[in-house]
């Protein structure tokens, strides 16, 4: 994680780089009673099962075209094309191709990842499973495994119309018309009205319905799949994500399989899930050979695994088998062990830490608080330290001058000092942009009788504290802000780096994370370069290459010597 690149990436964990602590997380994930998995479409599709990106032929009128079956979806959703505007000749490809897809859906095989979700479920270690694929081939009729799964995306085991609260077909009488729909996408091209089925329940209520009261034709009853390929708006701010929230609240462990996090919506349900796993102390690890870029999911997913879902559920599987079938939640403390594992192998494993160098201001700037704004800046006239000041120069004594509204006017004014204090509310250089009201000094604030020069007088005869003589000028008559930043670099000598490698027992890793924190938190403080890495001593036979680690540190060492 050293490199700036992967700075905001979970880190990626592989079983080549990092096998003992890769085989700890898979032995963890086995462990863990109360898992919710989110997965994609192509997480539970197995090789008979066509992606729903691949290419399909649809006819338009006397040509045929290919399309990608999720482009043909898209362009027949109401929310692109309005029911009563679609070209039923379309609709009627969309229906063939879903009702085919149902068909391979029903005759394919259990992958294992269904296999492992029927296992879990009926051990009452799944608290869910949330997928965007709209096949349904998770549960497989499984009715416990059906009741903890939610179709982010829809459901293509359902028909619908576009009328408002159809019920549509679901199940069996939607698989009674599958063969039906396949052949009328094969008819003749003919009347356009009968080229696709219409829902009998809307079309009851619509045939009951006065002409003259009819607000939609008879094409919005044609029946289409229950699909979007995109979060409903029940997904997003319905019961469906009220559901998920609430799985999210009774789980430990947070299994994201393959599923890609572009869509906006999609990451933002991500997130809230995660975040309520995160609550309960848990984790949330994320599946996937191809590296996350998806911005801002550093934040919330802790570790990737350089493997795909087939891979996982195969070593989960033998590591249950290694360390025997993981003991059913007897009560809260079953629950808070499964907590307390997730939080150690997070945790133990103490990071790459870091501070870089505080990069030096060109030019003149405040001593104090390295403000590099010329015109606020006065020098000593002994030595070259810079402060910045107050431009505006107030008579404090008791005699002062008041205006109407009860404040002190300025003494003096910003690049003016002969201005006369009565033509202070005409005068435009009187406005100062930038007050500087918490400038680290102020001129002659501590003057015997509360009266002070004019400030070009001031600035002549300026001292800092180091230059100033009290034995022959007495008290320091300057107000001088204390220090807020310290400044430890040597004028003309470079700045102190360290670098540090602690080894430590897997046991003892926080205080290997306290130490390493505490000198990374102590050399930031002084702006001066440190990085620590922290080497697991149950790790040694990865042989872990340190150099490689320090390199970007290292170089500027390395040249300084050379020279």
């Amino acid at each position: 994680m050293s490199s700036s690149s992967t700075a905001t990436l979970p880190q990626f964990l592989s079983s080549a780089e990092q096998p003992l602590r890769f085989e700890q997380v898979i032995h963890a994930i086995g462990q863990t009673t109360k898992l919710l998995v989110l997965c994609s479409e192509s997480a539970t599709r197995d090789s008979k099962l066509a992606s729903i990106e691949d290419s399909v032929e649809v006819r338009r009128g006397t040509e045929i075209r290919r399309v990608t079956l999720a482009q043909l979806l898209s362009e027949c959703l109401p929310k692109h094309c309005a029911p009563e505007a679609i070209d039923c000749r379309k609709l009627a490809g969309l229906n063939r191709h879903m009702a085919l897809r149902r068909v391979q859906a029903r005759n394919s095989d259990p992958t294992a990842l269904h296999e492992f979700l029927i296992r879990r479920s009926r051990r009452d270690s799944l608290v869910g499973c949330l997928t965007t694929s709209v096949d349904g081939l998770e549960a497989r009729g499984d009715q416990i495994l059906e009741e903890k799964t939610l179709m982010l995306y829809g459901d293509n085991r359902e028909l619908i119309c576009c009328r408002p609260g159809c019920v549509g077909l679901d199940g069996d009488r939607a698989a009674a018309v599958d063969e039906q729909l396949i052949r009328g996408a094969s008819a003749e091209m003919g009347d356009q009205e009968q080229l696709g089925l219409q829902c009998d329940s809307c079309r009851r209520k619509w045939v009951k319905t006065a002409v003259a009261k009819r607000a939609h034709g008879e094409r919005t009853l044609l029946l289409r799949p229950a699909v979007q390929l995109e979060l409903s708006v029940d997904a997003q701010e319905g019961q469906m994500r009220q559901d998920a929230l609430s799985m999210a609240r009774r789980s430990q462990l947070l299994l994201i399989l393959e599923q890609p996090l572009k869509e906006r919506t999609l990451s933002d349900l991500a997130q809230a899930l995660a975040d309520e796993v995160h609550q309960q102390s848990g984790a949330v690890l994320y599946i996937s050979r191809e590296r996350l870029r998806t911005r801002g999911a550093y934040n919330y997913i802790d570790l990737q695994l350089d493997l795909n879902s087939q891979e996982l559920v195969n070593l989960v599987n033998a590591a249950e088998e290694m360390q025997g079938q993981p003991q059913d939640p007897a009560g809260p403390d079953m629950f808070c062990d499964a907590a307390d594992l997730w939080l150690e192998i997070l945790r133990n494993e103490v990071p790459i830490m870091q501070s870089l160098e505080a990069i030096h201001i060109q030019g003149q700037y405040c001593h104090f608080c390295n403000c590099s704004i010329s015109e606020y800046l006065i020098g000593c006239q002994n030595c070259d330290a810079t402060y910045c000041h107050r431009r505006f120069s107030y008579d404090e004594s008791p005699d002062a001058v008041f205006d109407d509204k009860g404040t002190i006017l300025p003494q003096d004014l910003p690049g003016d000092d002969v201005i006369a204090m009565t033509d202070f509310d005409a005068t435009p250089a009187a406005k100062d942009d930038f007050p500087m009201e918490e400038a680290c000094v102020i001129l002659d604030y501590y003057s015997p009788d509360g009266r002070r020069p004019r400030l070009s007088d001031a600035k002549k005869r300026f001292l800092c504290p180091e230059c100033w003589q009290a034995k022959a000028g007495g008290l320091y008559p300057h107000f001088v802000r204390p220090l807020p930043r310290l400044h430890l670099e040597l004028e003309g000598a470079p700045t102190p780096k360290l670098a540090v490698v602690i080894y430590y027992v897997e046991q003892f890793w926080p205080h290997a994370t306290h130490l390493a924190s505490m000198l990374t938190g102590r050399w930031t403080t002084k702006s001066w370069k440190c990085s620590v890495v922290s080497i697991k001593l149950e790790h040694l036979s990865e042989k872990r290459d340190l150099l490689s680690d320090l390199q970007v540190f290292l170089r500027p060492l390395r040249r300084r010597q050379d020279h």
